[in-house]
């Protein structure tokens, strides 16, 4: 991550760079896991209340940076949205965490 940050381009991103399309599909796959990792905890009945609550938090959290990376990439430098979208992919392996401990 610290390599990425420093070759990064500290320009501002534009909608029309093809790495902000490559950043949408990213992203798009990112929800889509987060959909299947939130299936089991809505319908197994052996979750505890706890784990259940942080599982949602850290859904909540994980779709956030990856929707939030997309509308940063025009906005600010490309590093930023990067960052960002590498806090949500952390968020989503504590909910793998969360799940496969308690199921």
């Amino acid at each position: 991550m610290a390599f990425a940050w420093k070759h990064s381009d500290p320009q501002i991103g534009r909608v029309d760079d093809p790495d902000f399309f490559q950043l949408i599909a990213g992203s798009i796959i990112q929800l889509l896991s987060l959909a299947t990792l939130a299936y089991p905890t809505v319908f197994h009945a052996k979750v505890a209340r706890l784990s259940w609550f942080l599982t949602w938090v850290l859904i909540g959290v994980s779709a956030s940076c990856t929707l939030s990376s997309i509308l940063l990439y025009p906005l600010s430098s490309t590093a930023w949205s990067m960052v960002v979208a590498f806090a949500g992919t952390i968020a989503q392996a504590f909910i793998l965490l969360q799940i496969v401990h308690k199921i």
